[in-house]
């Protein structure tokens, strides 16, 4: 093999390690809570600890989660996060999901709630922004939690 060809072959190479090196974030599902309830719907609250475990700034692009009640899917949003985590850092994201309800009907009470998603970010450097603004290199990182919900309850305060 000559040496262009070589050459050729190492450059690519070393792009994927770079690239490879850079570890995902870390998301942590801390809290669901009842965030307002009216006859129409209730809106309910996950907080999401996002921990970036990388030595660079990690800008967050895109979140897409679903919500399911008792085995059915009720919610699915695609949403910015509309931040960066910094190097080493973490920030709480909030994800709204909203329940509506039919007129007359009574929000169901303790229910089984799962939160499921994804969350996509970009890699430091230009050319992972490029790769991700091209389509052909979309990180990402995922979370899934099930607790119980009372969507009967009190709503939280500020």
């Amino acid at each position: 093999m000559n040496r262009s060809a070589r050459l050729c072959l190492l450059v690519p190479l070393s792009l994927l390690a770079a690239c490879s090196s850079y570890r995902a974030p870390v998301l942590t599902v801390a809290e669901t809570r009842v965030r307002e309830s009216a006859p129409s719907g209730v809106v309910v609250e996950f907080l999401v600890d996002a921990e970036n475990p990388n030595p660079e700034p990690m800008p967050l692009r895109e979140v897409r989660y679903a919500m399911e009640v008792n085995g059915q899917r009720v919610f699915e949003c695609v949403r910015s996060p509309e931040a960066t985590l910094r190097r080493f850092g973490t920030q709480r994201l909030i994800l709204p999901v909203v329940l509506p309800l039919s007129p007359g009907a009574a929000p169901p009470s303790a229910s089984s709630v799962t939160l499921s998603g994804t969350l996509s970010y970009t890699a430091p450097g230009q050319w992972a922004e490029t790769l991700f603004d091209t389509g052909v290199s979309r990180p990402e990182a995922s979370f899934t939690t099930s607790a119980p919900v009372d969507f009967t309850r009190s709503p939280v305060a500020n």
